[in-house]
């Protein structure tokens, strides 16, 4: 092929830029033609002779269609991809993912055990931990970096996407153990040293670092020293501030702080820093447009007020813990894994605002909620439910439920003393408001548009066309409208952290390994 190499200014080529990339382009009508031999440069273009100017019309489509795939992509820049923890991104994931590097580390110090082996007082076996928010270096990924947190070596570090290659390592005073947050190219991160921390993300250079304590107090804890009042909920970036509690022990205070963004000061416009009593915050911190939902453990999660951090009051009864949890933009929160003498864990929905209690999902471990459909993994199973129709029948269940309870305690209250008439009347108010629940049930249940057994349980993540489980030395995909499995790969240890960015996936293990795989680079999904 020939070409004559000649040089010009072109100005019926656009180029728009897509995180630092080019993105459409949009040549005007008349100049058309062109602007496509100018394709390569603004400056410089190349003249085709015409007989090879069909060839060259094909490689400029192709490398179009390449641009407007990378436009795409989705970053994953904080734990569960925004706020709400959703887990779902708008990331193209084109199959079958290739093995691309992986970041050998030592396995992650968690905070906490596992749980017992089996609840001798309730004799209840299959028990599922409620505060294993660390198992693995959960990681964010924007642009063509990676960032985690370490509970092993302390320390925030910096990875290049394309290769796992270290590009900066900042060291805290104790174990990260929640994912950082990336903000206007910056790391927010809180650390078992009872500070919150921002750093440059391109360097790892501190702009600040913050302890609300009055004064230092440290305790040995998991074999290190640590803070009597560790950051554990990670850090949360809304509305310019930077929110984080420190907390550990009930009988202790907590702090619930919004920093200001660029001084680290909690006394700038719109920050606070409360004390709370009887608090263990633990677990990253998820946001409505108003509130804070506070994970706790073996506590039952807790809300605070947003503007301004005063607590709102708790969610469900004592056992109801968890450290995992997520809010949907028409604020219904759901929390979970684990409860007090229970098997096999659970997640259970509430009402953000009135803190009502709606249903109830035994055995299930992840959800995840992608436009109208609800993705739901647990007992050996991942399902896909009719969002739309199963949400008013949620908001229907939870009013009968409170009923029921209610009348059931009257019942019990009365036992043999009450007047015969009027405990007949609430045994016939209770047996119809079981059948109400039964129907209920039922209708939520014919919400099922599919399933599939998977033995995978650890982690679900939901992209534009498919839903990634982890499991156990595996992470498996599936059709998002059908189920069908479409891709599996082989890892080292349970898979508990997964996102997904740029063209690749992260899968985050118990063995202290991250795991990424990248789409074939020519194809969308």
């Amino acid at each position: 092929m020939k070409y004559t190499l000649t040089t010009s200014r072109c100005t019926g080529l656009r180029c728009t830029s897509v995180s630092g990339r080019h993105g459409a382009l949009e040549p005007s009508a008349p100049t058309r033609t062109a602007c496509m031999r100018k394709l390569w440069s603004p400056c410089l273009h190349l003249s085709p002779s015409p007989l090879h100017l069909r060839a060259f019309w094909r490689l400029a489509a192709l490398l179009l269609l390449g641009l407007v795939a990378v436009a795409q992509g989705d970053d994953w820049p904080t734990f569960g991809h925004d706020n709400r923890r959703s887990h779902v991104t708008n990331e193209h994931l084109a199959l079958p993912l290739a093995p691309e590097w992986k970041y050998a580390g030592p396995k992650p110090r968690t905070a906490w055990p596992g749980p017992a082996k089996w609840d001798a007082y309730a004799r209840i076996k299959n028990l599922v931990s409620m505060r294993n928010f660390d198992p693995a270096y959960f990681v964010i990924a924007v642009g063509d970096r990676v960032w985690f947190g370490s509970s092993s070596d302390d320390g925030v570090h910096c990875l290049d996407a394309a290769t796992g290659t270290p590009v900066w390592t900042t060291t805290t005073g104790g174990p990260v153990r929640v994912a950082p947050t990336w903000h206007d190219k910056r790391i927010y991160v809180g650390s078992d040293d009872g500070k919150a921390y921002c750093l440059d993300a391109a360097t790892g250079r501190e702009h600040w670092s913050q302890s609300p304590a009055e004064k230092e107090k440290w305790l040995v804890f998991n074999g290190k020293m640590i803070s009597t009042w560790p950051c554990r909920t990670g850090v949360l970036v809304q509305n310019g501030l930077a929110y984080c509690g420190m907390s550990l022990l009930p009988w202790e205070i907590s702090f619930l702080c919004a920093f200001d963004l660029d001084t680290g000061r909690t006394d700038a416009a719109g920050g606070f820093l409360v004390k709370h009593t009887a608090f263990t915050m633990q677990g990253p911190l998820t946001a409505s447009k108003d509130r804070l939902l506070i994970s706790q453990g073996r506590q039952q999660p807790t809300v605070c007020e947003l503007r301004t951090g005063k607590s709102l009051g708790t969610f469900g009864k004592r056992g109801n813990g968890g450290v995992w949890g997520l809010v949907t933009p028409e604020g219904i929160f759901i929390h979970g894994r684990g409860q007090n003498h229970g098997s096999d864990g659970e997640l259970r929905e509430f009402d953000a605002k009135t803190r009502q209690r709606l249903l109830r999902f035994p055995k299930a471990r992840r959800l995840a909620i992608a436009g109208s459909m609800v993705y739901l993994l647990g007992d050996g199973k991942l399902r896909a439910l009719d969002w739309e129709r199963s949400l008013p029948l949620s908001r229907a269940h939870g009013p009968a439920s409170a009923k029921l309870r209610s009348a059931e305690a009257k019942l019990k209250k009365l036992r043999k003393k009450g007047k015969k008439e009027v405990v007949a009347k609430l045994r016939a108010e209770i047996s119809e408001l079981r059948k109400r629940q039964t129907a209920l049930r039922k209708q939520v249940a014919d919400c099922e548009l599919w399933r599939v057994r998977t033995d995978c349980a650890q982690d679900l993540i939901v992209t534009a066309k498919l839903v990634f489980a982890g499991g156990d030395g595996k992470v498996t995909a599936f059709d998002r409208k059908s189920g069908d499995k479409k891709w599996t790969a082989e890892v080292d240890g349970k898979a508990c952290g997964l996102a997904a960015a740029g063209g690749r996936l992260f899968v985050s293990t118990d063995s202290g390994s991250i795991h990424t795989f990248v789409s074939p680079r020519s194809t969308g999904e």
